[in-house]
């Protein structure tokens, strides 16, 4: 069987080091590819690319960035996450946290399933779509990250109620969902606030990831972000065009766009993806994933319901 790629030989120091002084700017060719029909990416080619992005970055590492940059060289991958784990559990600043969960990203390759987790944002986007969508997940035994929007929680907190209990992580993206081009640092701060909020009065813990809406995470939203206490990772997401899309299309899309170590975004809404999530989730697991939330596989959380991943994924055998 055909698995997602987890070469170690493919993680040279410097190409984590370069994820890590690059932070947003990596570009997205380097992703490491799923199963023989995902374009292919070698070693040379992602070194290439996140050296080009590295020279362009100006980003001091902290000390525990640069302990475990010097780890993954040695290939003592589990030291290198600890320390990232370790950083990512402090304060830190905006731009080497996103930096250390990209590094994060490069190194779900190394683990016997690298990791991808499944997103969705404008959740709940109506009652009959949430609705929808959880059921989907439940009957799949998959655990997603659901980006929620403040103001709609709400009228509909018993959906989000029931994510949190199924084990989804419920993250925020904004709270009224607006499409201001260049938003004020108050305007930023109060969406970010006040979604986090509203989240934390429902299901009692505060969200730690922010997706801005439209994926627009400028400086200032990163910066904002971060001083509400999340971290903005919309550069290191990778978004499926799916409204509008027919369900053959949006499980074909994957593919060409996501591999190992990759937050794949979706909207909740969209009936055809709704249809087309069970043969993406049979996909991914055919080639060896292990489905997890966003936290967990940028080391914000531990890892949490091995025993329904590693269930759902024997089905698929």
């Amino acid at each position: 069987m055909h698995r997602l790629c987890r070469s170690r030989s493919s993680l040279p120091s410097v190409v984590l080091l370069c994820a890590m002084l690059a932070g947003c700017g990596v570009e997205r060719e380097a992703h490491v590819p799923v199963g023989p029909s995902w374009p292919a990416c070698s070693p040379a080619a992602a070194d290439s690319g996140l050296s080009r992005a590295a020279a362009q970055a100006s980003v001091t590492l902290p000390a525990p960035l640069k302990r475990a940059c010097t780890l993954a060289g040695a290939e003592r991958y589990s030291d290198a996450e600890r320390h990232l784990r370790h950083y990512l559990g402090g304060p830190g600043e905006a731009r080497p946290r996103l930096a250390a969960c990209c590094a994060m990203q490069w190194l779900s390759r190394t683990h016997e399933r690298p990791r991808v987790a499944l997103a969705f944002d404008d959740f709940p986007f109506t009652t009959d779509s949430a609705r929808a969508l959880l059921d989907v997940l439940d009957r799949e035994g998959v655990r997603a990250t659901l980006f929620t929007i403040g103001r709609k929680v709400g009228s509909r907190a018993e959906l989000v109620r029931r994510a949190a209990a199924a084990g989804h992580s419920i993250q925020n993206h904004t709270f009224s969902h607006p499409r201001w081009r260049e938003p004020t640092v108050e305007q930023v701060r109060s969406e970010c606030l006040q979604c986090s909020e509203v989240i934390e009065r429902v299901i009692g813990r505060r969200p730690l990831l922010l997706r801005w809406p439209g994926g627009r995470c400028s400086e200032n939203v990163q910066q904002q972000a971060h001083r509400c206490g999340l971290i903005c990772i919309d550069p290191i997401v990778t978004e499926i065009p799916d409204l509008g899309a027919d369900p053959r299309r949006i499980r074909r899309l994957p593919r060409a766009r996501a591999g190992a170590g990759q937050i794949i975004v979706f909207h909740d809404g969209p009936a055809a993806t709704r249809r087309a999530l069970p043969g993406i989730i049979a996909d991914l697991h055919h080639h060896g994933a292990e489905l997890v939330t966003a936290p967990e596989l940028l080391g914000l959380e531990p890892l949490a319901g091995r025993g329904r991943q590693d269930s759902a994924a024997g089905r698929e055998k």
